[in-house]
This record gives C-alpha cells, sequence and structure tokens, in this order.
C-alpha cells in the first residue's frame, strides 16, 4: 500500500545494542539474514535504511511463491542460499510466530524480551533460548557456530 510504503520508517528504528552486536557477528564471520512477514520491497527498505546496503547476508519478505510465517519455507530458502543445515542455524525472533517457524524448520529458537510480545508467550512457544540483552546473542550464536 502506498501509505505504508511512505511512512514505513515512521516511528521505527533498531533497538539498543543490535548493530552493535550484528557488527560483532558480520566479523565473526556469521551469516545473518532477515526473514519477514512483511513484503520484500517494505523490509529490504526498512532494513537497508538501518543496517546499510551490507547489513545481512539475505533479506527476504514475504512472497506470492510461498506461505508466510510461521510456515518454514522462507527458512528453507536462507537455509539453502547460505548453504546451512537447521541445525548450524538460530532463529531470533520475539514472537510466538518466529519461535514456532524455528520449531517448523527444525532450528533452535531464541526469543528476545526487548520485542513487542511478552516473555509468557515465548515460554508458552517453548523458546529454545530466551534472552534479555543483545549481547547475549553474540555469545549464544558464537558458542552455537562453535559446536559445529
Amino acid at each position: 500500500n502506498e501509505d505504508y510504503s511512505r511512512h514505513c520508517l515512521d516511528k521505527t528504528a533498531p533497538y539498543a545494542g543490535i548493530p552493535e552486536v550484528l557488527e560483532q557477528l558480520r566479523s565473526a564471520g556469521v551469516h545473518i539474514a532477515v526473514a519477514s512477514n512483511k513484503t520484500q520491497p517494505f523490509v529490504e527498505k526498512i532494513v537497508k535504511h538501518y543496517f546499510g546496503e551490507n547489513g545481512f547476508d539475505q533479506i527476504l519478505g514475504s512472497s506470492d511463491s510461498r506461505p508466510k510465517k510461521p510456515s518454514p519455507e522462507i527458512i528453507s530458502v536462507i537455509l539453502e542460499n547460505a548453504g546451512m543445515t537447521p541445525e548450524q542455524a538460530v532463529m531470533i525472533g520475539d514472537s510466538n510466530v518466529d519461535i514456532r517457524t524455528a520449531k517448523n524448520g527444525g532450528l533452535s529458537g531464541c526469543g528476545v524480551l526487548w520485542g513487542f510480545r511478552t516473555q509468557a508467550e515465548l515460554e508458552e512457544e517453548d523458546a529454545d533460548f530466551l534472552v534479555s540483552d543483545p549481547q547475549q546473542l553474540y555469545a549464544l550464536i558464537t558458542a552455537k557456530d562453535g559446536k559445529n
């Protein structure tokens, strides 16, 4: 919708500490991707505005050719493009849909507590990990990476 396109950056910003942890992960050689239910043009516009052209290895939004999350199809595409298995990946999100998507795709699911959903919702969905600070993401991901 044209109105959303004009205003999709309004009241949108990265959470504190996220740009720094993403830079640390990139420096450590971690493949980083975005999987969103927003349409491709909107998710690309938002992500590139805040994180630059090369902030993520992949940015995938919704597509008419695949169902939205919690279908794991978007994750399958990301993993295939990265040459990775589900066991090598962690899906990080702030909602029950994100955790369900991870489980549907055979990935570990990490719930973040600074998002717009509650800790109880993430616990009810049985997230494998819960983190309350972005720096915990770096520790979690680099520890997992070392095991594979």
